[in-house]
């Protein structure tokens, strides 16, 4: 298959806001729609502030510390396969939340005598239609139904201030407290600050975009855009644990979500596409039926499943919270620890091939089990033995050996 080379005119007819407005919606994800909720229910609102400050840096460090444009196209390119797995994954999560928000949604809104799911149906049918639309785009134009998506969320959280009290950040502890909060900050600050290195929409706009150009894209794009929509999270988390999901009007808050949810799958397989990875020609095809059937079985399955006497209201650790929780361990471990090890610690501290692929799998190893114990079983003390999991991995990685000196080997390629 031919690749859709969305960088080859150098950036031409994508502008500096609408590529902007583009990587705000691209990294409008469910986890910065929906992860505050849960932080603020956990830990207060502090929880979002820990959340929010790693998470607007990480994103515009791309822009900033990735000068050269073409810099951009070789990371894509070298680190290609482990950035088309992190849009696949994030494909999937997107498909659970998605399916599950249409549940929730339908539920609350519908008598308990209707037995069919039209609802559920047609938003399914409406959110596939957005994301086709958005996957087909080129960059330029995409750039372009970015700012329109852009907009139409902030009027969406401007209907939810205006038409009632939604804009409630929740106290200052939460559950566990302040003191439990430390202790995450850490695995937050480390998924935050290195997965939008695995990014490849991200990637592709660096490398559309050159020199200053692309910085301030960047810079506008998280430090201003990408901002407003995480600080309206913040205005309906607290809200949400309040009162659940009965606190907004049927429209406004489903709207968000899947137009946003929409913008960010299509442009994942956009960049899936551009990459060979789905498409139309042989192995393309066999990616894009297996990737197609995965969604409609996360999808369909989020909606179809109900767990017993599962709460409206967010005040407990549910079977919900466990699969939300379950896709974004990668997030904290899988992808970080890849950036941290393999995309850098080869480059930058030379390390072997071998090295920094048996350091990854150390970090991940050891990682998993503080995961599962600091998310899941919430002793939130574990979450330490990630990070310490990453620099044993890294350490590992080193005890392999290290490549030739840069100076004596010629330019890295």
């Amino acid at each position: 298959m031919a690749r859709l080379d969305d960088t080859s005119a150098s950036g031409r007819g994508i502008g500096v806001f609408g590529a902007a407005a583009y990587l705000a919606c691209s990294w409008t994800w469910c986890i910065g729609m929906w992860l505050p909720v849960y932080l603020i229910g956990d830990f207060g609102w502090p929880g979002w502030v820990v959340f929010a400050l790693p998470n607007v840096i990480g994103a515009m460090a791309v822009g900033v510390l990735i000068t050269d444009a073409a810099e951009a196209g070789r990371v894509a390119e070298r680190h290609r396969t482990m950035i088309a797995a992190f849009s696949v994954w994030t494909i999937l999560f997107h498909a659970l939340f998605a399916g599950r928000m249409v549940r929730v949604f339908n539920d609350a809104t519908l008598p308990a005598v209707v037995s069919d799911y039209w609802p559920a149906q047609l938003t399914g049918l409406a959110l596939a239609l957005l994301v086709a639309l958005f996957a087909i785009l080129p960059l330029g134009r995409a750039a372009k139904a970015a700012i329109v998506v852009w907009l139409v969320s902030v009027g969406l959280g401007v209907a939810a201030f205006v038409t009632g009290p939604a804009f409630t950040v929740g106290p200052l502890e939460g559950r566990f407290g302040l003191g439990a909060l430390a202790m995450a900050a850490p695995v937050l600050g480390f998924g935050f600050l290195l997965c939008p290195f695995m990014d490849g929409t991200l990637l592709g706009v660096r490398a559309a975009l050159r020199g200053s150009r692309g910085t301030l894209a960047f810079v506008l794009g998280f430090g201003v855009l990408f901002l407003v929509m995480i600080v309206m999270t913040l205005g309906y988390a607290g809200r949400l644990n309040e009162e659940g999901f009965g606190a907004f009007s049927v429209y406004i808050f489903p709207c968000h979500v899947i137009v946003q949810t929409a913008f960010t799958v299509g442009v994942h397989v956009r960049w899936l596409a551009s990459r060979g990875v789905v498409g139309t020609g042989g192995r393309g095809l066999v990616w894009t039926i297996l990737l197609g059937v995965g969604v409609f079985i996360v999808f369909a399955g989020s909606i179809a499943a109900r767990a017993e006497g599962e709460p409206v209201v967010l005040d407990g650790y549910g079977l919900w919270r466990l699969l939300y929780d379950l896709f974004l361990g990668a997030y904290a471990l899988v992808f970080p620890a890849y950036a941290l090890i393999v995309m850098f610690g080869r480059r930058r501290l030379r390390l072997t091939e071998r090295g920094v692929w048996v350091g990854w799998a150390v970090a991940v190893a050891l990682g998993l089990p503080c995961l599962v114990m600091g998310a899941v079983i919430q002793e939130q003390a574990w979450l330490l033995g990630v990070i310490a999991s990453a620099v044993l991995g890294l350490v590992a990685a080193r005890m392999m050996g290290r490549t030739a000196p840069a100076w004596l080997v010629g330019p890295a390629g």
